[in-house]
Parts: structure tokens; C-alpha cells; sequence
């Protein structure tokens, strides 16, 4: 016997630890360089506006419809310089109550109070006190349904047409084209075959206009329709 020394036996899995392996070291993944960064970026702004220009999204307002160019207060006569004429983009329907030249509201009045950059409405202006030089007014009574319905406004170019005799034998002369509408006012009321008349007021610059609007208002069936391109005296 050995004096009952004892040998302890180190147990399964001790002192082995320093055997293990080290840890491996995890590799982070390698981030894209700026360079690489702003490439990718000039990419998608070069795409985007291929698109764009490719689906027309670039382009423009395509109409032009007459602004406020500065304060105008209601009741002021309009002057050239109060004006000018924006790109817009409206739709059809709304481009019967602009304007597109700003010279046909020379002289006219502001129904309503207008700040820079409104647009220039046909119920926000009515034409002036006076009418053009050179020019005589000229009033006559015609159906309402032969005036676009009583819904022609004050400073709008029109055309003046009489239709002569009925039936077959009924013909059309053109009275004026292209003159100016001073006013518009209601006449009479609807009665059953009619919507009653209107008053309308012209500017007809030459003699024998008022002598062909004269005879046509006394003997013929009057029509006032809105002038095709805005033009005339």
C-alpha cells in the first residue's frame, strides 16, 4: 500500500479545453464603394427620365389663357399692362369662359376683385362705358335662342347674321362678323314656344353695317353667334 494516497483522474471533457480550436472570425460582407454607390444612382435618374420623357410627363401646360398681371380692384378699367397671358392646362369645356388675347379687354371693367396670376374670366369683366372709337352702338331685340341663349358676355367678339323669308325659299346674309358685344340684357320672359328676348348691344364700325343691322332687326330673323377667332373691329 501506499498510504492510501489517492490519484484523481481528471473527469471525461476536463483539461481538454485548451485543445479546442480558436474561434474563427466571422467576415462582415464588403459594402458597395461610392463610387460604385453613385453609379447606381446616375442609373436610376437616367431611367426615370427616359420614362418621362418617353410618357410626355415633361412636357408643358399646351393652352395660353390671359392673367391678372398685377392687383386689379372690381370696377377698374382694364389697361394692356394689367395683363398677360399664362400657360395653362385646362380643360375643353373651360376654355369658352377665358380669354386667349389680352387686347379684346382693353377698356373693359372688373365685375370682381382680381390678384396677380387669376385668370381673366368671362363673368369677371364687362365691356367698357363707351364703345371703341370710331364705332357706333347699335341695339337690337333677337330671340334668346338666337343669341348662344343669353349666354354671350359684354366684351366678346360675335358675329350678326339675318335669315330672310322661311322654308325653301328662306336665305342667310351675314350683317357683321367679328364686332364687339358691349352688352347683353334680358328682354322678356319665357313664353311657351320661346325663352325670351334679349337686348343686344354692338359696335358696328362701318355705315353700312348699321344700315344692314337696321333692315335686318326691322324684317328679318336676327342671330348673334360668338366669333370663331375673336378678331374683328
Amino acid at each position: 500500500m501506499h498510504g492510501g494516497q489517492h490519484h484523481d483522474t481528471p473527469h471525461d471533457g476536463e483539461g481538454a479545453r485548451g485543445d479546442d480550436p480558436p474561434p474563427r472570425a466571422r467576415h462582415r460582407p464588403a459594402l458597395p464603394s461610392g463610387r460604385a454607390v453613385l453609379g447606381g444612382l446616375l442609373i436610376a435618374v437616367a431611367m426615370v427620365a427616359t420614362y418621362l420623357a418617353a410618357s410626355g410627363a415633361t412636357d408643358g401646360p399646351a393652352g395660353r389663357a390671359v392673367v391678372a398681371a398685377r392687383s386689379l380692384p372690381i370696377g377698374h378699367r382694364v389697361e394692356a399692362g394689367d395683363l398677360r397671358v399664362a400657360a395653362v392646362d385646362l380643360p375643353d369645356d373651360a376654355a369658352g369662359r377665358l380669354f386667349a388675347s389680352p387686347e379684346v379687354l382693353v377698356g373693359a371693367r372688373t365685375t370682381a376683385d382680381l390678384q396677380p396670376g387669376d385668370l381673366i374670366l368671362r363673368s369677371t369683366v364687362v365691356a367698357g362705358d363707351d364703345h371703341p372709337p370710331g364705332t357706333r352702338a347699335f341695339s337690337f331685340p333677337v330671340d334668346r335662342e338666337r343669341a348662344a341663349n343669353g349666354h354671350l358676355q359684354p366684351g366678346e367678339r360675335v358675329d350678326v347674321l339675318a335669315t330672310f323669308g322661311t322654308g325653301d325659299s328662306a336665305r342667310t346674309d351675314v350683317v357683321a362678323t367679328g364686332v364687339r358685344l358691349l352688352a347683353l340684357e334680358e328682354l322678356g320672359r319665357a313664353t311657351i314656344g320661346s325663352n325670351g328676348k334679349v337686348v343686344v348691344t354692338v359696335a358696328l364700325a362701318a355705315d353700312t353695317d348699321v344700315v344692314r343691322a337696321t333692315q335686318a332687326s326691322e324684317v328679318a330673323a336676327v342671330t348673334v353667334i360668338r366669333a370663331a377667332d375673336g378678331g374683328g373691329s
